[in-house]
């Protein structure tokens, strides 16, 4: 039988990817094992006793328009408001004005909701301030709110325009408390 010279440079490029993916493999598991460790520093914060490492998973998302209505993001935003899924990051919400402000809802119990979390709580009481009614704890530093309930997050974040004033936390807390409802 006669192998063409297509065949060869075929099963050499095919050898070549195989050996490849074999190599890859154990960066693929040092990655993963970087993860783990990542998390089990993030764990060590008293009072958290679930953890999630799954941030490689599919995207999941919440029914943003089913969630919130243009009535609830009134006094963060002006006029007309359109809510959709913010595509890039698990169970997040994008609200924007006909004007052009927006500001995204982040929600979750991942690695990332918990870091954010986390370092909201450690700056309590430097730049963040705590905020009342918003889950179990929340807090309102640099234009974000990050609130906890139970083992669940809630993030918004790109209000940074507003001054904090009592009426604006109580609206965003609404926000991540119909979050947390949902659920």
């Amino acid at each position: 039988m006669k192998i063409s010279t297509v065949q060869v440079i075929g099963i050499t490029v095919l050898l070549a990817v195989l050996s490849a993916c074999t190599q890859g493999a154990g960066t693929a598991q040092s990655a993963s094992s970087s993860v783990d460790a990542m998390s089990s520093v993030a764990a060590s914060t008293p009072g958290d006793d679930k953890q999630s490492t799954d941030d490689d998973a599919p995207i999941t998302h919440i029914d943003c328009e089913k969630i919130f209505s243009p009535a609830d993001v009134a006094g963060i935003l002006d006029g007309q408001v359109t809510i959709s899924v913010y595509p890039y990051r698990d169970n997040a919400c994008h609200f924007e004005s006909a004007a052009g402000s927006t500001f995204n809802l982040y929600s979750g119990n991942g690695f990332t909701d918990q870091l954010e979390w986390k370092e909201a709580a450690a700056n309590a009481k430097g730049d963040y301030e705590r905020v009342p009614g918003a889950g179990d704890q929340a807090f309102f530093g640099h234009g974000d709110l990050l609130s906890k309930k139970g083992d669940y997050y809630c993030a918004i974040g790109g209000t940074g325009g507003h001054p904090a004033t009592a009426a604006l936390l109580h609206s965003l807390g609404a926000l991540c408390n119909k979050v947390y409802a949902a659920r």
